[in-house]
């Protein structure tokens, strides 16, 4: 390794890397988790959908 390599900031590329799967999964479970959030204020607010 050299010494440029072994002093340089930011991350490396070694280490966690983010499935693009996964991250859109808990991103749509984000979505309707606020979504669900929401229908149940609006019906406890006695709002219409």
């Amino acid at each position: 390794m050299s010494l440029m390599q072994a002093e340089s900031p930011g991350p490396s590329g070694s280490g966690w890397t983010p499935r693009p799967g996964q991250t859109a999964r808990n991103l749509w479970l984000v979505y309707m988790g606020l979504a669900a959030l929401v229908v149940t204020a609006y019906l406890i607010a006695g709002m219409s959908l």
